[in-house]
């Protein structure tokens, strides 16, 4: 089981993560948003430290 990050204080709720490329810099996920139950993807930032 993959673990959602938790964006209810944002607004939103994580259904599944979504694939991504290996050289992209960002996770995917698909939402939906609280306060009217649309469908949205959201896309976070990979950030490494060298």
């Amino acid at each position: 089981m993959t673990h959602l990050p938790d964006f209810s204080s944002h607004g939103y709720q994580t259904t599944k993560q979504l694939p991504n490329h290996p050289e992209d810099s960002f996770n995917s996920y698909q939402a939906k948003r609280l306060k009217d139950n649309k469908c949205v993807v959201i896309k976070q930032a990979r950030l490494t430290i060298a």
